[in-house]
């Protein structure tokens, strides 16, 4: 889905342990280095959730999450 496409459907907020296969209606960034683990429109994976979940044990600021929940596309 293109990135228009999830940012102007609706959108669920959904547990992070709840989200593979969803596609992401927010970008989640990881600072520092401030990059991208996904952006709207791209399918959340496995991997990117490990990803999130270890930075966020590390103490990294991660944007696009809010108490381990994410928007999804509905």
């Amino acid at each position: 889905m293109n990135i228009f496409e999830a940012k102007a459907g609706e959108e669920t907020q959904i547990s992070l342990t709840d989200c593979k296969g969803k596609v992401s209606s927010t970008m989640v960034c990881l600072y520092p280095p401030g990059a991208p683990i996904i952006v709207p429109g791209e399918e959340i994976t496995e991997e990117a959730i490990e990803i999130i979940n270890e930075a966020m044990a590390k103490g990294l600021h991660v944007t696009g999450i809010d108490n381990k929940t994410i928007f999804v596309v509905n």
